[in-house]
């Protein structure tokens, strides 16, 4: 997928391999950087890169390789770095939603071969899927952006209850903000306390200068 030239290039700038727009996102662009394709928006990075990275150490954290985890809920799929980071394990059922038709594409496109699981994709906001959607996972991850903004319906009361109904006993929620100035520290912190009212333990895990990850437990 990626030349030899672009590959060499990509440790001095990133290369740009493709760029489009979406109803959602006015930019959306893969890119090669370090030799690994990435998808950016704008102003963030929205798979791979740095989002990755920040989910990783977050999964190493708190040890996911010891709980026992047989299917997992990813809302903002993205083009599949959180999946990605399942792809040694087996006999895990993985969900994706995403509401994004074109980053859809771009991941079929692009990234299908950085993923070995089973993936079951839905294309859906993911407020609208959590409220429908009856099933219930070990392991739910949140990462919903337009580009560094988390949407409103995201951040609210009910989306909380909806992600506490569709945890297991004893399964794992994490949820991924930005926070990169006052209003937005105010923010989390209204987000964290919702979020205290509804699970067990609750903590969070800070990434880097700006990523506040919260996870918590039923």
């Amino acid at each position: 997928m990626v030349s030899k030239l672009n590959y060499f290039l990509s440790f001095l700038f990133d290369v740009k391999i493709e760029t489009t727009q979406s109803l959602l996102n006015p930019c959306l662009q893969v890119v090669v950087r370090n030799g690994k394709l990435l998808l950016n928006t704008k102003n963030a990075n929205y798979s791979y890169g740095s989002l990755q990275d920040a989910f990783k150490y977050v999964l190493k954290k708190i040890r996911i390789q010891e709980k026992k985890i047989n299917n997992i809920l990813i809302l903002g799929f993205g083009c599949g770095s959180i999946a990605a980071l399942f792809k040694t394990q087996k006999n895990i059922e993985i969900t994706g939603v995403e509401a994004d038709e074109k980053v859809l594409e771009l991941y079929e496109k692009y990234f299908l071969e950085q993923i070995n699981s089973e993936i079951i994709l839905v294309e859906s906001f993911a407020e609208d899927f959590i409220v429908d959607h009856k099933k219930t996972y070990d392991l739910i991850l949140v990462d919903v952006f337009i580009d560094l903004d988390v949407p409103p319906a995201i951040k609210e009361n009910t989306f909380f209850q909806h992600i506490n109904k569709s945890l297991n006993t004893g399964g794992i929620f994490i949820y991924n903000f930005i926070v990169m100035n006052e209003s937005e520290k105010i923010e989390f912190e209204k987000i964290l306390n919702l979020i205290q009212k509804f699970f067990n333990t609750v903590e969070v895990i800070e990434f880097m200068a700006f990523n506040k990850i919260i996870v918590a437990t039923k």
